[in-house]
Parts: C-alpha cells; sequence; structure tokens
C-alpha cells in the first residue's frame, strides 16, 4: 500500500520558519509503518504552490493520505485533501493531529473534499 503523510502551512506561514516545520509525530507514524513493511512517505508541501501539490499528488496517487492538521493549518490542510482526493477517487483520506475536524465532511452530508478519517491525536 502506497502511503503518504504531508504537511502544509497556511499561506502567511510560509514566512515563518515554525510554521514550515514538518511535524514530528509524521516521522514517528512514518517510521511505524515503514517497520510493518508499508511503503511510506512523508511530504512537506509548504514551499510548494497549489498547482504545484496538486501534479505532484497526480503523479504520486497514494492509496492512502494523511494529511497534519493544527489549528493555524486546518483550512490548508483540507484545501490539500481535494487533489489527493482527485488523483485517485479510491483513495483513504485521513487527517490527523490536534486540529483534525470531527465528525468528517461525509458524515455531515457535505462534499467529500476533507478526510474520510480523522484521527485526533498530539503524535500528528
Amino acid at each position: 500500500m502506497k502511503i503518504l503523510l504531508a504537511h502544509t502551512c497556511h499561506d502567511l506561514g510560509k514566512m515563518e520558519f515554525y510554521s514550515r516545520f514538518t511535524p514530528l509525530g509524521l516521522g514517528y507514524i512514518c517510521g511505524a509503518l515503514r517497520r510493518e513493511g508499508y511503503d511510506a512517505r512523508i511530504v512537506n508541501m509548504s514551499e510548494r504552490s497549489w498547482i504545484r501539490a496538486a501534479r505532484f499528488l497526480e503523479a504520486e496517487r497514494p492509496e492512502l493520505f494523511g494529511v497534519s492538521t493544527f489549528t493555524f493549518n486546518r483550512h490548508e490542510a483540507m484545501r490539500l485533501a481535494a487533489p489527493a482526493r482527485e488523483a485517485s477517487l479510491a483513495s483513504l483520506i485521513v487527517a490527523g493531529g490536534p486540529g483534525a475536524p470531527s465528525p468528517p465532511a461525509a458524515a455531515q452530508g457535505e462534499p467529500i473534499d476533507g478526510p474520510d478519517r480523522p484521527v485526533i491525536s498530539a503524535a500528528a
């Protein structure tokens, strides 16, 4: 299974040193997945334009796309989920971290442009 774990900062965060950091928790999750034999990678999309991010996701076509969400980047994280969904309609979209939306958009009857599953945790 091809797994892609992603982070992006908010638009103004591109100028903030700490907002661009890849969360440490993604490294822990990726390491655990790799140890279990999964094809897992981490990508920080903070410096990519939305067009470049969409092209990257289209080329990668992950089967599971996990996005790290905090209060400061929750809107951008959900915006990043949309091209992941378009790139691979069969993929599972997971939002994790302290800013993960709950319940998922699909459970609220909204169009699925956000995660299929929220994982509320400080690890992501």
